[in-house]
């Protein structure tokens, strides 16, 4: 193993910096460095690398269920237009917030760790999540669930019998686009120290341990690939 300390990289209380006036040690060597990866890194980093991925999933499930109870807001089928109007524009605002800003926010807010990102993760991915399911409303066709209203169904139910079918795919897509994003994120996140594989993966990376650097990364594609596979088992089975 080389010198690298993942859990003093974890721990740390501060964002990554680089030192602007150090030369750069040129693309051949980088591209050696990151050949040789130094797979040993994998035993220290396992517990880290299941935070991350817990802080993810995590992520993931509270941004769908905050999108979930936006839509609500966010469709005229279930909410007025004035408060569609309000919900979307706080979206968009939210959207516009780079999710690096939220989490260094959540970091001073919650101190360092995994917390911070996990809240900031969680935050950042509602307003794409809840944008992109509400367009997938919005182009179904109302018909059926209009006659459903007339009936006496609830929002509830016009959109179990008569938008799910419409809309299932599309949702099962933007979810699994939702948990990819929350996992690079929660990857991203150590740059500020808001905890998980990325405090390490950039802390070799700013000391040059390119071998340790490469082999972290490897894990962390790895990690993507499986979620991956597994997505297209679950999908093949239907």
């Amino acid at each position: 193993m080389l010198g690298l300390d993942l859990s003093r990289a974890a721990a740390q209380t501060g964002p990554i910096s680089f030192d602007p006036t150090a030369p750069g040690i040129g693309l051949i060597p980088l591209a050696a460095g990151l050949l040789r990866p130094d797979f040993s890194v994998w035993i220290d980093a396992l517990p880290l690398l299941l935070q991350t991925v817990a802080v993810a999933i995590a992520a993931a499930l509270l941004s769908g269920l905050a999108a979930s109870l936006l839509l609500f807001c966010l469709n005229r089928p279930f909410g007025s237009r004035g408060l569609a109007l309000i919900t979307r524009a706080m979206l968009v605002a939210l959207g516009a917030v780079p999710w690096l800003a939220v989490a260094a926010l959540m970091v001073l807010a919650l101190g360092p760790g995994y917390r911070a990102g996990l809240i900031a993760i969680a935050v950042s991915g509602v307003p794409a999540l809840t944008l992109r399911v509400s367009a997938a409303l919005n182009a179904a066709d109302h018909a059926m669930a209009h006659a459903l209203a007339s009936a006496g169904a609830l929002g509830l139910q016009r959109l179990r019998f008569a938008l799910w079918p419409q809309i299932g795919a599309d949702l099962g897509q933007a979810v699994w686009e939702c948990l990819n994003r929350a996992l690079s994120r929660a990857v991203l996140a150590g740059l500020v120290g808001a905890g998980g594989l990325g405090a390490p993966l950039f802390d070799a990376i700013r000391a040059g341990e390119l071998e340790s650097a490469s082999a972290l990364l490897l894990l962390i594609v790895l990690v993507a690939l499986t979620l991956n596979l597994a997505a297209m088992l679950i999908r093949g089975r239907r």
